[in-house]
């Protein structure tokens, strides 16, 4: 799996916060199933004004690397104006970095939006739009024939605009909120983990279900058809998996402890099951879903 981060922090803070968000993250997938290896990489981006407008690390499997050169290499600075260069960082995370792996992740953190007044009413330098002539409609596209699903964390209201028009183009796609509470990077450390996290595994999810980017975007947009007759289940092929359960809390503490599923170990148990030709409708589970287990 490959997993970029597509991101311009405009503090110090929100860079470390980032930074140290990694290794936790890895912690968690190895704990959800070992056999997903993650490559991270990094793609920031700055303003067209700007010098170094982009950052890129390409993919690398320690953490150790990734966070080195957030370290040394990586400062929130630049920019005259509330936009960015964000369709150049998108454009350069999807062309310049090196995707091979099955299921691609771009988790793109932003705290303003593109250059145009189509994106914003705000002083733009740009307001034509970005000046070398990329749109959005251009660089989504790319993303999407090349297979990466996108996932988008919302650190203020500026970005509404473009995450609208992000959708009407390339459809429904996830949105984590990262809003702080007093600045705080510990607050924003949590949910950079939370968010990552759950992009991971809705992702590995989706990808196992199909491998071609046209039938993944129209997957997370499309609405299923329900079957209103239970299948004739002495028909169908029994197949044999495992069953991947989280360790139940034992406490009220663990109960209320939010960190508890994140950081609980995995217990697996082998299973029968068929498959349904379609989602239907029966019973207590109005929304059972493709199959049955035995």
């Amino acid at each position: 799996m490959n997993i970029a981060h597509v991101n311009f922090f405009f503090t110090d803070k929100h860079i470390a916060a980032a930074k140290n968000h990694i290794l936790r993250s890895s912690n968690y997938v190895k704990n959800y199933n070992s056999d997903i290896k993650l490559w991270f990489g990094f793609c920031g981006y700055r303003d067209h004004c700007d010098r170094d407008r982009l950052q890129i690390l390409d993919f690398t499997n320690t953490h150790e690397e990734f966070k080195e050169y957030i370290d040394y290499k990586v400062k929130a600075k630049g920019g005259r104006d509330i936009p960015e260069d964000v369709l150049g960082g998108l454009n350069a995370a999807i062309t310049s970095m090196n995707w091979k792996s099955g299921t691609r992740v771009l988790i793109h953190i932003g705290d303003a939006p593109p250059h145009g007044r189509r994106f914003t009413k705000k002083t733009d330098e740009y307001p034509n739009g970005d000046p070398k002539g990329l749109t959005a409609e251009k660089v989504l596209e790319k993303m999407q024939s090349n297979n990466i699903l996108y996932h988008f964390g919302k650190i203020n209201d500026s970005t509404d605009v473009m995450i609208s028009i992000f959708r009407k183009i390339i459809g429904e796609f996830p949105v984590f909120d990262l809003k702080t509470t007093g600045d705080n990077p510990g607050i924003l450390l949590n949910k950079f983990c939370e968010a990552t996290c759950s992009a991971i595994i809705s992702s590995v999810l989706l990808t196992t279900t199909v491998r071609n980017s046209e039938s993944l975007y129209s997957l997370q947009r499309r609405k299923l058809q329900i079957n209103q007759s239970e299948p004739d289940w002495t028909t169908l092929a029994e197949n044999y998996g495992e069953l991947l359960l989280y360790t139940l809390p034992k406490s009220l503490d663990e109960i209320k402890d939010k960190y508890f599923f994140i950081n609980s170990k995995f217990t697996t148990q082998h299973i029968s099951f068929k498959l349904a030709p379609q989602p239907f409708s029966v019973g207590a589970e109005r929304y059972a879903y493709f199959a049955s287990s035995h």
